[in-house]
């Protein structure tokens, strides 16, 4: 197949005219290795090559772009390789590329989503922590990037937390401790922070709209010493003290 001629297409791209009114697209990279811009012919072996080259360079320029506009880890390029079906080989001589040429960084990529995950939500260190091992990033440098955070970004976050909780409360103190303790837990803070943090709050207690509702739904059912009985198992229930129950359970004399 003779060469007739060349036309530059976008994003690094190559049509290359053959006398069989063929068209092959390639990449730059692709026709320097091969010599085509001083080829007059492709043979059936050459044209072979260049259609697997150009799987290649194509989703190495996919990854390029990609890379381009927002920070990935290794893991996440390795596994949109594996998910578009290339090779193997082909897998690791990208990805080595790509970390040769500084487009993948897992050290960066770790700051970036701490930075991110610490400033624009409420997740704690050690989920972060957990959601960047599950994305195989090196332990240490978690560890490393986690230890730069300021102690007093971590208390704030968790001092905002329960205040804003503390305001929108509807249950007793205590529920409200677990509840909020469970949340920050399973956003990710330390247990031992949590606690101190609640433990220094002071919470008005909702005993009394709670009584109300109670009250005034088992008041239809139930007199005298069995209505006062049970609204304090409803109460029990709800986490409010034995202190808190004798003093409201005074309005139904």
């Amino acid at each position: 197949m003779k060469i007739i001629s060349f036309k530059k297409m976008a994003n690094n791209k190559y049509r290359i005219l053959l006398d069989n009114d063929e068209k092959l697209d390639t990449f730059d990279e692709v026709i320097i290795k091969y010599n085509l811009l001083f080829k007059k012919e492709i043979d059936l072996e050459l044209f072979e090559k260049i259609v697997e080259e150009n799987k290649y360079y194509e989703v190495y320029n996919k990854c390029v772009k990609m890379l381009s506009t927002k920070l990935k880890s290794k893991q996440e390029i390795v596994d949109y390789l594996i998910k578009n079906g290339v090779e193997e080989t082909n897998i690791i001589n990208i990805v080595n590329k790509l970390e040769n040429i500084g487009l993948i960084n897992d050290a960066r990529y770790a700051k970036a989503y701490i930075y991110d995950k610490i400033n624009f939500t409420n997740s704690g260190p050690l989920k972060i922590e957990k959601e960047l091992l599950d994305n195989n990033i090196d332990e240490i440098i978690i560890k490393e990037e986690l230890n730069k955070i300021d102690n007093k970004i971590i208390d704030n976050k968790i001092s905002k937390y329960i205040e804003r909780k503390a305001k929108m409360n509807k249950h007793s103190i205590y529920y409200f401790k677990e509840k909020v303790l469970t949340e920050l837990l399973n956003m990710g803070y330390r247990k031992d922070l949590i606690l101190e943090h609640l433990d220094g709050i002071t919470i008005k207690s909702n005993i009394d709209n709670e009584f109300n509702k109670i009250y005034n739904k088992l008041s239809r059912k139930y007199k005298d010493e069995e209505l006062k009985r049970n609204i304090k198992n409803k109460l029990y229930q709800k986490g409010y003290n034995k202190e808190e129950i004798e003093e409201v359970i005074k309005k139904v004399d």
